[in-house]
């Protein structure tokens, strides 16, 4: 039996049959801007991008990981930035899950059925790219092999889930706005890593629903 079997069937559990904690856990790690003042007015359009991540657990000795990415420097919102596989639903996707686990292939060749997959997360819309992101969760119990996409991907880092409970993961810093104002924006520092914006706030409601039944992580 996997190491934190019970675990999973917690999260399940939770994701499953309790309210999800998304919007309180996402203002928790929201730049100042949307955590006082227009969190609300921050919605998506019609013209709106709908896109899919996938959150995935995976079992390494007794810890459970979390893999995610490094995008490459390029011109747009999210060059550089520590993420989640994950992308717009093309046209011929069927579901948003389906989008989910073909960009988790296609982006660092990890291959998850549907028997993998303990729910989704909230949606969380993002303006500096206009998209709407829906979180799927996927545990598969033992450690891959990546094989990320160089286009893509510059690499794929694990991260120890128990990590983002230290305290000192914690941090915050001042941003400037392109409208000049200055900002105050949280996010986690973990091996020289910052992870901040959305991929923080899924993180943050990760991080909730454990706390629901261990409050001091795990």
């Amino acid at each position: 039996m996997p190491a934190n079997n019970h675990l999973i069937e917690e999260i399940r559990y939770f994701i499953q049959n309790e309210p999800l904690p998304g919007d309180a856990a996402h203002l928790k790690m929201c730049m100042t801007r949307r955590s006082v003042g227009d969190w609300k007015s921050l919605q998506p359009t019609a013209k709106t991008k709908i896109c899919a991540v996938t959150v995935l657990l995976l079992e390494q000795g007794s810890d459970l990981v979390l893999p995610l990415i490094q995008r490459p420097v390029y011109a747009g919102v999210h060059s550089g930035q520590i993420s989640f596989p994950g992308g717009k639903k093309d046209p011929e996707d069927p579901t948003l899950l389906y989008t989910a686990l073909r960009e988790l292939y296609e982006e660092i060749g990890v291959k998850a059925d549907a028997e993998h997959v303990l729910g989704a997360l909230t949606d969380i819309y993002i303006p500096p790219s206009d998209s709407l992101v829906t979180p799927y969760l996927v545990y598969i119990p033992q450690k891959i092999t990546y094989q990320p996409d160089e286009r893509e991907v510059v690499s794929v880092i694990d991260f120890k889930l128990r990590d983002f409970w230290k305290p000192e993961a914690y941090k915050t810093r001042p941003t400037i706005h392109p409208d000049k104002t200055e900002w105050i924006t949280p996010y986690y520092s973990l091996q020289d890593k910052e992870i901040w914006g959305a991929t923080s706030m899924i993180i943050s409601e990760l991080k909730e629903i454990i706390s629901h039944k261990r409050p001091q992580g795990f």
